[in-house]
């Protein structure tokens, strides 16, 4: 935690930053949108007319786990490559609206990408390509991913319950010294839920937020717990930690069984 305190700072106060900016965009847009939406019947009359939620975060990420190709053993990501951990950028925005049957959605970015260097204690195979004991190997590995979610508002009051379905998008690699890059793209489907309890009249609130899916030996989860707070001008601040654990076979030609997780700050607003 310590190691990352002045990362986070500086990061946080360039988020807010961005999110001023973003608001005074965001305001005008909305304010439109509202107008238009006062106009059509059965819609004016309702309690929340239009909604953005957005926000700016970095996740201080640790790794570990393993993978391998059709010609390699299990490469453990720490021990054989030098992958610890990283610090990644993350960006969403949400529309909601009071239309019917029609789903909110969500759009969220995570930027990962993290580099290690490590001699090798023993030989592996990656990619047909020989990596002898001794080597100094550098690894390049790139898992950033968009979310689409699409969601229904169950509960929204003091307790907010949302469902629904995530596609979330890989569009990354692979590569270690002296081989080719394996790319990462594939796009997932996700089952999706969130939960959020206010603390009345306080700003203060608590939640989580889950992405999964598991078909045989293939599963995804991305699990978030969350304690945040937002001011009386909808700006607000979250501190929350997300795990995601990926254990895939024959996916982008890997066996993957990977673990991500750490700590995540963020910047938010609500129009």
């Amino acid at each position: 935690m310590h190691k990352y305190s002045s990362t986070i700072m500086t990061t946080t106060v360039h988020q807010f930053h961005l999110l001023l900016t973003f608001k005074d965009y965001l305001m005008k847009k909305s304010t439109l949108c509202a107008i238009t939406l006062a106009t059509i019947p059965g819609i004016a009359s309702a309690d929340t007319i239009f909604g953005i939620y957005a926000g700016v975060g970095s996740w201080q990420s640790e790794f570990s786990g393993t993978f391998n190709t059709f010609t390699a053993a299990n490469i453990n990501v720490e021990n054989d490559l030098g992958i610890d951990d990283g610090s990644n950028n993350v960006l969403w925005v949400a529309l909601e609206h009071p239309l019917p049957l029609i789903p909110n959605i969500k759009l969220k970015s995570t930027d990962i990408e993290i580099s290690g260097e490590k001699t090798l204690s023993s030989s592996i195979n990656f990619n047909n390509v020989p990596l002898n004991s001794g080597d100094s190997v550098t690894t390049e590995l790139d898992l950033t991913h968009t979310d689409a979610t699409f969601y229904y508002e169950i509960l929204d009051n003091w307790i907010s319950i949302d469902v629904g379905f995530t596609l979330r998008q890989f569009d990354g690699s692979l590569m270690l010294t002296g081989t080719d890059s394996i790319t990462i793209d594939e796009t997932i489907p996700l089952g999706y839920v969130m939960g959020k309890f206010e603390l009345p009249f306080s700003g203060f609130y608590a939640g989580f937020e889950a992405n999964a899916i598991g078909i045989g030996d293939n599963n995804v989860t991305d699990i978030t717990a969350t304690l945040g707070y937002e001011s009386s001008l909808r700006i607000g601040a979250e501190l929350g930690y997300r795990v995601i654990n990926v254990t895939l076979e024959d996916a982008a030609n890997l066996d993957t069984d990977l673990d991500i997780s750490g700590i995540y700050i963020a910047a938010t607003l609500h129009i």
